[in-house]
């Protein structure tokens, strides 16, 4: 039978010179979700309902504000999203705004989930690297080296982890 080895990485992500989530932990220990979410810019800078993140509610603003230029009475309220500073608030801009929203689809599965989903649920604060790294450990834990019922030894297809 030929073994495998599994190399689990865990993701930083840094923003500016603060660590939002790191490294992978060992035993049963399990990470919280930070108490607070510090996003890139891309996620965060076109912000316009002050929560300091890029949502529905930003985007229900920019879709309210369609049509407003530079010369309208409203428009330093909303001048930010005018992102190819045309100004002019036009679908465009709409569509920009759209891509940088952060999406919390509650709780996080690893099963079928993709890098990307996985960057989504970080950033949305649901998960954490070393959350994710963790969650990978139990799963090898639970699956390589258990005895399935009926068998006669575990799988062990897993030499070691690094």
């Amino acid at each position: 039978m030929k073994k495998t080895t599994l190399r689990i990485v865990a993701a930083v992500s840094v923003v500016g010179s603060t660590i939002v989530a790191a490294g992978m932990t060992s035993g049963a220990a399990t990470a919280a979700a930070p108490a607070t979410v510090s996003l890139p810019p891309y996620y965060s800078e076109l912000d316009v309902t002050g929560d300091e993140m890029v949502t529905a509610a930003d985007l229900s603003v920019a879709a309210e504000s369609l049509g407003l230029t530079d010369a309208s009475p409203d428009w330093s309220r909303v001048a930010l999203l005018d992102t190819d500073a045309d100004g002019e608030l036009t679908i465009l801009d709409l569509a920009d705004l759209s891509q940088r929203i952060i999406y919390d689809d509650g709780p996080f599965e690893l099963v079928e989930a993709s890098v990307i989903d996985m960057q989504a649920a970080m950033n949305a604060g649901v998960a954490t690297s070393q959350s994710i790294t963790q969650e990978y450990l139990d799963r090898i834990a639970a699956y390589d080296r258990t005895v399935v019922p009926g068998g006669s030894r575990p799988l062990n297809s897993i030499i070691t982890v690094n």
